[in-house]
């Protein structure tokens, strides 16, 4: 039965804590395709097997926004590219939850914030954050 070493909002922050504690073991990674490499290039540098499985791969679907938005809220970064495809980013705030989604908002704009941690309470407290600010 396999058990549960370590849980990560990030997956270089996982990475980290699997070559520092777990040396001689292997894993495998459940992944999607077009993912960032963090896990894999971390391990492999540190001499550990990873066998990432892919499972899905995600496909862009990208839909012209006729309306403005003040903000929009981003889960990953797949969703901040097709948003790109077809939409700006123009007067518009976004919303990330995670460095990841943040990383790849930045290659269209300053005007973003992130959640602390990958969570809906934590994206629920920036969006209030950030409305509160432009009623004071």
């Amino acid at each position: 039965m396999a058990k549960k070493l370590k849980i990560a909002d990030k997956s270089s922050e996982l990475a980290d804590f699997i070559s520092k504690n777990n040396k001689n073991d292997q894993f495998s990674f459940f992944c999607a395709g077009g993912r960032f490499d963090d896990l894999e290039r971390i391990l492999s540098t540190n001499d550990i097997k990873i066998t990432p499985i892919i499972l899905y791969n995600t496909l862009p679907q990208p839909h012209v926004i006729k309306s403005h938005f003040d903000g929009v809220l981003f889960f990953s970064p797949s969703a901040v590219r097709s948003y790109a495809m077809k939409n700006t980013f123009k007067n518009t705030h976004a919303f990330c939850l995670g460095p990841s989604t943040a990383k790849e908002v930045e290659n269209y704009t300053e005007n973003f914030s992130v959640a602390k941690t990958p969570e809906d309470t934590q994206m629920l407290l920036i969006i209030k954050n950030y409305f509160k600010k432009g009623y004071e």
